[in-house]
């Protein structure tokens, strides 16, 4: 894969990874790799807040009907798909 970036990031890449005796494609790919975690880790927590919330309401007996809950049942397996089909 190929990744086009601007001159200036370009430079700063280089300098970066010679100063830390990397190259500029390892360098790029361990950022790539931690943003990718990062990225997961911000949806891991929002999703656990919300299961959260859930779990508060159903505590205090505010539950959802069988209709509401198959709707987000096919909107999780929707996105399921999406990020299988997408790698995400």
């Amino acid at each position: 894969m190929k990744i086009d970036i601007d001159p200036q990031t370009e430079s700063r890449l280089k300098e970066i990874a010679a100063s830390g005796n990397a190259s500029p494609e390892a360098l790029a790919a361990e950022i790539i790799a931690a943003q990718i975690q990062d990225q997961h880790q911000a949806r891991y927590w929002q999703e656990r807040a919300e299961d959260m919330a859930a779990f508060d309401a159903m505590k205090k007996g505010e539950y959802i009907s069988q209709e509401e809950m198959f709707a987000k049942l096919d909107q999780l397996a929707m996105k399921a798909r999406e990020q299988a089909e997408h790698g995400g």
